[in-house]
């Protein structure tokens, strides 16, 4: 009698919990990317793109683009959107990574122009050495 009870009371649980047990709710979060591009033919800058002008893969498959900007300086000069977004402008970061073993005079032309034409006020920027990181 007692084996006969324990094995309805078993059925009755595995029956009632699986008729009755909750649904299992799955949390999917999307982080949007941001992937700065700048695009030339030669010498010449193109800011005439769309996003059908854009193809992004991940692993292979190809992602959703659901908004280009064109940016200049801090300011958004076009914008192209599925839905509204509020991209960062105005903050650049630069991150100069040296690693030399003899000097180079190039060297010199290139930093030159870095800070007279791209490095603008409000940019941070961060210098990193085989000794140390200065910013």
């Amino acid at each position: 009698m007692l084996k006969k009870t324990s094995l309805l009371i078993l059925f009755a649980a595995t029956f009632f919990s699986s008729r009755f047990s909750q649904q299992l709710q799955h949390d999917v979060r999307v982080v949007n990317i941001e992937i700065p591009v700048r695009v030339f033919k030669g010498d010449a800058f193109i800011d005439g793109l769309t996003m059908d002008d854009f193809e992004v893969r991940e692993e292979g498959k190809i992602q959703k683009i659901e908004a280009v900007y064109l940016i200049k300086k801090s300011k958004i000069e076009k914008s192209e959107e599925t839905k509204k977004f509020a991209p960062r402008v105005g903050r650049r970061s630069f991150i100069l990574l040296f690693e030399l073993d003899d000097y180079l005079p190039e060297l010199g032309t290139a930093l030159d122009y870095f800070f007279e034409s791209v490095m603008q006020p409000g940019d941070d920027l961060q210098v990193v050495t085989r000794k140390k990181l200065i910013t």
